[in-house]
């Protein structure tokens, strides 16, 4: 007794389906594997050669303010989870039009945040308290506030491309 066709074929209609998909999801896990260890070994030889180059204050300046960074990252407010799990709804529907539609309010919402996050991180750089805020010692103050408006644009211009890797998952595509 065989399986009916709709049962065995699976819902997008042809067991070919189902195995490229399986196969973008090992390539997408053995990539991020891979880009996991690359960044791992990045962060180990950076780490020594950092402090050499900028010295124990410097370097704990750079750290925290790194850590200030990842904390207001924390702003993303979920929207990746909400875009992979709307769009690869929609492409395993291959409603393409749905699809479209949430990448593009993705990349909105994405480049909204980048706005605001380069405002509070301009208004923060400025404010007279923040290198008392983060011990920054009082002869690295001016170079505290620099430091965290440079790192800050930089971050909340990432804001931008935030959807990239989500999509990448989405889609299944490494």
């Amino acid at each position: 007794m065989t399986a009916p066709e709709s049962i065995s074929a699976g819902p997008c209609g042809t067991d070919l389906h189902r195995e490229r998909r399986e196969s973008r999801a090992r390539k997408t896990a053995i990539v991020g594997l891979v880009a996991k260890a690359i960044n791992y070994g990045i962060r180990l030889v950076s780490i020594p050669l950092s402090l050499s180059l900028l010295g124990r204050a410097r370097y704990g300046l750079w750290l925290t303010v790194g850590s200030v960074l990842i904390w207001l990252a924390l702003s993303e407010l979920g929207i990746s989870t909400g875009l992979i799990n709307t769009v690869s709804r929609a492409y395993g529907r291959e409603d393409w039009e749905e699809a479209r539609g949430y990448i593009s309010t993705g990349f909105f919402c994405y480049s909204f945040l980048a706005a605001l996050a380069f405002c509070v991180v301009f208004l923060v750089s400025r404010w007279p308290g923040l290198p008392a805020f983060i011990g920054a010692p009082s002869d690295l103050a001016l170079e505290a506030r620099e430091l965290f408006l440079v790192c800050g644009a930089v971050w909340a211009s990432s804001f931008s491309i935030y959807a990239i890797g989500p999509l990448c998952l989405a889609f299944q595509e490494g």
